[in-house]
């Protein structure tokens, strides 16, 4: 589902492209191309391990809140990771801030003794998806097809406020 900056920037181009086929009948009329989306990492490598889990290594959580960060995530999932901690489970996070939110993060983890590697942004992104067993994040066009190619499983935590509720559509 196009966003509210494609839905926007149609209007003033001669053709859009777009990842899908059904996108087409969002479009109104405009001309259209289905070219797919180009993928970080794409024609590498991606399939999943499933890692046989005999306590020793910590489930990695990626967390991601999108370009902006959110920070619904940044604040609570330091503190969930840690009441699981707390309960026994090995866990450690890659948790991806946004601009200028990473210090903050980085602190709440270490003051409740997560494992944790946090960057405002990443970019090595394929190396991130292979180190991760699950994704908490928004629901972005780009983030879905990633998380698709790279076979994460994931948990979809749509903005509410996208345009038009595409996230939730993406999800």
């Amino acid at each position: 589902t196009p966003g509210k900056a494609v839905m926007f920037l149609a209007r003033f181009a001669r053709e859009v492209c777009t990842t899908f086929d059904v996108t087409e009948s969002l479009m109104r009329g405009r001309a259209f191309r289905c070219t797919g989306l180009p993928i970080r990492g794409a024609g590498t490598d991606v399939a999943r391990r499933l890692p046989e889990r005999d306590g020793g290594d910590p489930l990695c959580v990626l967390v991601m809140g999108g370009s902006q960060g959110a920070a619904v995530l940044n604040s609570l999932l330091p503190r969930v990771m840690g009441r699981l901690q707390e309960r026994g489970v090995a866990i450690r996070s890659i948790h991806l801030t946004g601009a200028d939110r990473d210090v903050a993060v980085r602190a709440a983890y270490e003051e409740l003794g997560v494992a944790s590697e946090v960057m405002a942004f990443c970019n090595d992104m394929p190396r991130s998806y292979a180190a991760a067993d699950l994704a908490i994040c928004r629901a972005g066009a780009a983030t879905c097809c990633e998380l698709a190619q790279h076979q994460l499983p994931s948990i979809l935590v749509p903005h509410p406020s996208a345009g038009g509720g595409h996230q939730r559509l993406n999800a």
